[in-house]
């Protein structure tokens, strides 16, 4: 299916109050974007990058990562779409809760394999 107007990738997720992230996946998921829909909802500064990189390393509570990780992975090797629920933060202190879908989208240019992740903060969900 062919869309009527070509919209550019940036002009849609800078709007959503959700977010996008990309991970590039091998032996562990590596972080490689994150739109700006993020950093909306840690109410950041879109010019203070996360850190990109391992899972275990940014972002995902202690507690979530290995489970995260694993959800990845799985997603990109059954080629299967899995969700995800986990704890997140900039700062290591601002906790917040995140569900999140993961969908397998393949290899990009042959750069290798790649999971598309679309994430919702639950937050206010997990209070009640």
């Amino acid at each position: 299916m062919e869309f009527p107007v070509a919209v550019p990738f940036n002009a849609v997720v800078t709007r959503l109050t959700d977010w996008i992230a990309l991970y590039k996946v091998g032996e562990t998921a590596q972080l490689v974007y994150v739109s700006s829909g993020f950093y909306h909802t840690m109410k950041q500064n879109a010019g203070r990058h996360v850190q990109l990189g391992s899972v275990r390393d940014i972002l995902i509570h202690q507690s979530d990562a290995v489970q995260h990780n694993e959800a990845i992975i799985e997603c990109f090797s059954k080629n299967v779409g899995t969700e995800n629920t986990f704890r997140f933060s900039v700062d290591g202190g601002n906790w917040r809760w995140c569900r999140s879908r993961f969908l397998p989208i393949g290899s990009l240019r042959e750069r290798g394999a790649y999971v598309l992740v679309l994430s919702s903060d639950i937050t206010e969900e997990k209070k009640e």
